[in-house]
C-alpha cells in the first residue's frame, strides 16, 4: 500500500470489505444503555461481533497498545490482575454462547504479524494509538509537518493492522478523534461509513414489551385525543415528536390476550393503532382497534407468550 511501509507479508491478493465504524455515530438502545451504563462502546463491539456470528465466522480485535483508548464498563466481571485487553476479551465472550466463545480473540497488532483472521476490527484508529508517539511530538503535526514524518514502523504496523482481514474489515474511530492514517486513507481511498442500525444489539433476553398507541392512518386525529386521560391514568407517556403514547411492560408473562382484559382504555377507543414491541425495537404485533373492538393486522408474538 502506497506510502504506508513496507507489509510484514501479503496475505491475500484480493481486499475485501473496508468499513469506518464511527463510534460518534452510535446510538445505543434503552436496553443496552442498561447493560452498560457509560459505556457505548462494549455495545457497538457486540453487535460487529454479533453479525459475525450470524455468518459463522471468526473475529479478531486488534488494539496498538495493550490497554484501550474508551470508556468500558466492567460491571463485577472485572478481574485486577489481568490486562485490559484480557478483561475486555473476557467480558465479550460473557456475552455469547460457550460454544461460540472461541471464535473472539484479541491481540495487540505487535502480536498479529503473519496472522490473520475473517472478521478483524481495529479497536483504537485514533491519534496516540497510530501512530503511538510522544503527546508533545503530536504538536509538530499542528504546526504543519506532514504526516509522512511518523516513524517508519508506525506506517508498517498500521499496514499490518489494515492487512489481517480475510474478508471484512472494520476500522473504529471517532469524529474529531481520527487517527492522521487513517485520514491519509481516506484521501487515497473512498472508504464508506458503517450503518450501525443495520447491526443488531446483542441482548440475552427479552425484558419489557413496549406498547406505543397512535391514530390510524388516514383515519381521524381525535381517537389518542380522546382518550389521553385514560392513557395518562394507566401509565402511557406522550412522546411529541412521534405523535405517540407509550408504555413499558414486563416481558415476564406478557400477553396480548391479558392485555387487552386488563387494559381499560380499550373500550373508549376508536380509530386507533397499537404496536407492540421488543427490547430491540422489533414489531412483534399490530392491532386497530375501533369502537372498542380490536382486531390484528399482524401477531408474531411467540406461541408461549401471546394467543391472538
Amino acid at each position: 500500500m502506497n506510502g504506508l511501509g513496507n507489509p510484514a507479508r501479503e496475505i491475500n491478493k484480493s481486499l475485501g470489505k473496508v468499513e469506518i465504524a464511527n463510534l460518534s455515530n452510535f446510538k445505543p438502545l434503552p436496553v443496552e444503555q442498561e447493560d452498560h451504563p457509560g459505556d457505548d462502546f462494549t455495545p457497538a463491539i457486540l453487535r460487529l461481533i454479533n453479525r459475525a456470528f450470524k455468518h459463522d465466522k471468526s473475529v479478531v480485535l486488534l488494539s496498538r497498545k495493550n490497554n484501550l483508548p474508551w470508556y468500558i464498563n466492567y460491571g463485577e466481571k472485572r478481574h485486577k490482575r489481568r490486562g485490559q485487553l484480557g478483561n475486555f476479551l473476557e467480558l465479550l465472550r460473557s456475552k455469547f454462547p460457550e460454544t461460540l466463545r472461541g471464535k473472539i480473540n484479541i491481540s495487540t497488532t505487535h502480536k498479529y504479524k503473519g496472522l490473520e483472521k475473517e472478521i478483524v476490527i481495529v479497536l483504537d484508529a485514533v491519534p496516540r494509538s497510530y501512530p503511538l508517539l510522544h503527546p508533545d511530538l503530536m504538536f509538530t503535526f499542528a504546526l504543519g509537518s506532514s504526516i509522512e514524518g511518523a516513524g517508519d514502523e508506525e506506517r508498517r504496523l498500521f499496514y499490518v493492522t489494515l492487512t489481517r482481514a480475510v474478508e471484512h474489515l472494520f476500522i473504529l474511530t471517532e469524529t474529531n478523534n481520527i487517527s492522521p492514517f487513517v485520514e491519509d486513507l481516506q484521501r487515497r481511498i473512498n472508504l464508506p461509513l458503517l450503518d450501525w442500525s443495520a447491526y443488531d444489539p446483542v441482548v440475552e433476553k427479552t425484558r419489557r414489551i413496549t406498547v406505543k398507541v397512535t391514530n390510524q392512518n388516514g383515519g381521524s386525529s381525535n381517537g389518542t385525543f380522546t382518550i389521553r386521560e385514560l392513557l395518562r391514568s394507566e401509565g402511557y407517556e406522550w412522546d411529541s415528536r412521534l405523535k405517540t403514547w407509550w408504555r413499558n411492560y414486563s416481558a415476564q408473562n406478557f400477553s396480548v390476550q391479558l392485555f387487552f382484559a386488563n387494559t381499560q382504555w380499550i373500550s373508549h377507543a376508536n380509530g386507533i393503532q397499537l404496536k407492540f414491541y421488543d427490547d430491540l425495537e422489533k414489531m412483534l404485533a399490530s392491532y386497530v382497534i375501533n369502537r372498542g373492538q380490536q382486531s390484528y393486522i399482524f401477531d408474531n408474538f411467540p406461541a408461549q407468550i401471546s394467543q391472538k
